[in-house]
C-alpha cells in the first residue's frame, strides 16, 4: 500500500494524513447514529399507530357482537309470542340489562299478503343511551301461522 492513498492534498497545496483527522470519522458516525435513531423513532411511532388501529378494530368488532346479541335476544322473545298477542311484545325505548344499550320493540299493523296469508312486522332497534339514531335494526315479518315462513331483515347504521 502506498503512502499516497493515506494522504491527500488540500487547496493550499498542503497534504493531510487521513488518519490524523479522526474527528471527520466520528462526526460521520454521529450523523449515522442520529439518522438511525430517527428512523427507529419513526418505526416505533408507526408501530404504535398500527397497534392503536388494531385495538380500535377489535373494540368495534366487540361492540358489533354485543349489539347483534341484544337485538337477537329481544327478537327471539318477541317471536315466541303468539300472533294474536303480539301487541304485548311492543315496548318503548328501555335499557337492556347491563349492556350499556337501549332497545325498542315495535309491532307493525297486520298486512294481508293474499287471502290466506297475514303477517305483522316485529322491529327491534338498539341504541346507545344518548343516541338518536339506532345502531342496529332487526325486522322480522311474523306469519299468522307457524307453518308459514317469516322474513328477517337486518340493518347496521354505524
Amino acid at each position: 500500500m502506498s503512502n499516497k492513498l493515506l494522504t491527500y492534498k488540500n487547496q493550499k497545496g498542503g497534504t493531510m494524513n487521513f488518519f490524523r483527522h479522526k474527528s471527520k470519522g466520528i462526526s460521520g458516525i454521529v450523523v449515522g447514529l442520529l439518522l438511525a435513531s430517527s428512523l427507529m423513532v419513526g418505526l416505533v411511532a408507526g408501530g404504535i399507530k398500527y397497534l392503536s388501529a388494531v385495538h380500535v378494530g377489535t373494540a368495534a368488532a366487540k361492540t358489533d357482537a354485543q349489539v347483534l346479541y341484544v337485538a337477537q335476544s329481544k327478537m327471539e322473545l318477541a317471536k315466541a309470542i303468539d300472533y294474536d298477542k303480539l301487541d304485548l311484545a311492543a315496548e318503548s325505548r328501555t335499557a337492556y340489562a347491563d349492556t350499556g344499550f337501549e332497545t325498542e320493540v315495535s309491532i307493525g299493523d297486520e298486512v294481508e299478503i293474499d287471502e290466506n296469508t297475514k303477517k305483522r312486522d316485529i322491529t327491534v332497534k338498539v341504541y346507545k343511551p344518548s343516541g338518536t339514531v339506532p345502531l342496529f335494526k332487526l325486522t322480522y315479518l311474523k306469519p299468522l301461522t307457524a307453518q308459514e315462513n317469516g322474513n328477517l331483515e337486518m340493518a347496521k347504521y354505524y
